[in-house]
This record gives structure tokens, sequence and C-alpha cells, in this order.
């Protein structure tokens, strides 16, 4: 899976180079290699500040303009939490920054309509948050030009997504990842039998250990490999 390096800078004005953006790299990989924390969550929260930050800016341009279009980096935000609506089956939206350090942002809910920050949600909240919200600053990073980012390719891999992970959730999780990015590749392990409900059994590849051998086995149309 995508995991966190440096933190993100980004401007969508015209006159930006394309050396600003953090492409997909080799690094993306090692956190899960070496099977290492990451801080995904922290990475996407200052995302959000700085897309937050960049889309004030503009919208104070576009109002001496007279312009009434939306900015780019306003409906990014707005896209970003109506698919974390979605996967989670929770209505979940940005609401506003209060403190830029350490960043404050606050979310509306169903059980908190008038705004809750972010710190404060759920631990399962802020883990699918954390994770989903990075892979999508991901994609926004590596295309910086594209009119919708959810259109893009790339190949996810994600290690136990089941994990702290609601079992309402497992059971939709990837339908709605799927939906959400058409064109994406997603590769990933679980110990949960949910996740695997509603797929096709070429989308499903079982694995286990002879422990006598250590030796990682496949099973393929329940043939062994």
């Amino acid at each position: 899976m995508w995991t966190i390096q440096n933190r993100s800078e980004i401007n969508f004005d015209k006159e930006f180079s394309p050396k600003v953006f953090t492409q997909p790299h080799v690094n993306d990989l090692i956190p899960l290699i070496n099977n290492q924390d990451d801080e995904r969550l922290h990475s996407f929260v200052d995302w959000i500040v700085n897309l937050n930050d960049a889309a004030k800016t503009n919208e104070l341009k576009q109002a001496t303009s007279k312009k009434n279009k939306k900015v780019k980096e306003r409906e990014i935000i707005e896209k970003t939490f109506e698919i974390i609506s979605k996967i989670s089956a929770s209505e979940i939206e940005f609401k506003e920054i209060t403190q830029v350090s350490p960043p404050m942002i606050w979310l509306k809910t169903s059980d908190a309509p008038n705004g809750i920050t972010l710190d404060l949600l759920a631990q399962g909240f802020k883990e699918i948050i954390g994770w989903i919200g990075y892979f999508i600053q991901r994609m926004v990073e590596a295309y910086p030009f594209a009119s919708d980012f959810t259109e893009k390719s790339a190949i996810v891999l994600v290690d136990e997504i089941d994990a702290f992970c609601h079992p309402k959730w497992q059971l939709k999780l990837l339908n709605e990842l799927q939906s959400a990015f058409p064109n994406v590749q997603f590769i990933v392990t679980s110990h949960s039998p949910l996740i695997t409900l509603e797929r096709d059994d070429n989308e499903i590849k079982e694995l286990f250990i002879r422990l006598w051998t250590k030796l990682l086995k496949l099973i393929n149309n329940n043939q062994l490999i």
C-alpha cells in the first residue's frame, strides 16, 4: 500500500511545476514490506490542511474576479469525504479547520451534526479515514492534471484489509472501492470471510503455510499449486 514519507504541498495554480507532486515510488512499499507502522492519518490530515488553505486562497481570488465556479481544491476535499462516507456507510462531511499547528479538522457526522474533531472519532473511523484518505491523497498527487482522479489507473496493495474494520464495512468495502475507482486494481489480504462475499471465484486466492516446510502454498480453484 502507498505509505507516507513526507508532508505534501499542493497548488493547482496554472503556473505550478509537476515536480512539486509526489509520484509513485518504491518507498511507498517499504512500511508494508518491513511491517512498520506508518503515518497515513497524519499525512492525510496535513494534506487536507494544505488543500483547505489553497482552496481559501483561490476562493478569495475568485471572489475578486466574480467567478462562481467551485475551486478544484474544494472539489477534491468534498469528493474525498464523499468516498469515505460511502465506504463507512456513515455521513462524514468536512466542516472547517480551526487550528493549523497542530491541525484540528472538524467534521460533521450523523451523530455529531454540529461538528466533531477528527481526533475524537472512534478508532475504527480513524483507521478507515487514515488509509483510504491517504490512498486518495496519493491518487491526486500522482495525477495532478487529471480532471477526475477517480478515473485514473493504479495498483494498490492492502495487507489485512479487514483490520479494525467493522463487519458491516467488510461486507461492502471492496465493492465501494471498485465503484469509486473503476480503473484501480486492488490486491488485498484478509482473514475475514466477509471480505470475500460477492466476489467471483477467480478473484479469490487461498494461501496457507505447510508447517513442516514453512513454504507458502496457493490453492487456486480447489487445486494445490
